[in-house]
């Protein structure tokens, strides 16, 4: 069975390429992915995931930022992801979307 992973791209992206890598495999790639102040969005993708484990790595190669989060899915799920200069990238797993305005 396989579940979505819905990735949100939130808050201080600019101009950034984004890689998203699951299991080894690239799922993803954006380039000049920019926030949107308004909605404190940047972009969003979803990823068929089959029922298990994965390692997700998400790269952003101008910024020469990386960050891996193990993801057990059984049901669909949604990840934000928040590039913050001075730590980096940092993430929140929930089980329900995110809201913007």
């Amino acid at each position: 069975m396989t579940y979505p992973l819905t990735v949100d791209f939130r808050d201080g992206f600019y101009n950034d390429t984004i890689v998203v890598v699951v299991d080894e495999v690239e799922v993803y790639r954006q380039e000049n992915v920019t926030t949107r102040t308004m909605t404190g969005l940047a972009g969003s993708t979803e990823i068929q995931l089959d029922a298990g484990k994965h390692l997700l790595r998400v790269d952003l190669s101008e910024k020469e930022v990386s960050t891996s989060i193990s993801i057990d899915i059984n049901s669909p799920l949604y990840l934000g992801l928040e590039y913050i200069p001075q730590k980096g990238l940092e993430n929140k797993l929930q089980g329900e979307p995110f809201k913007y305005m």
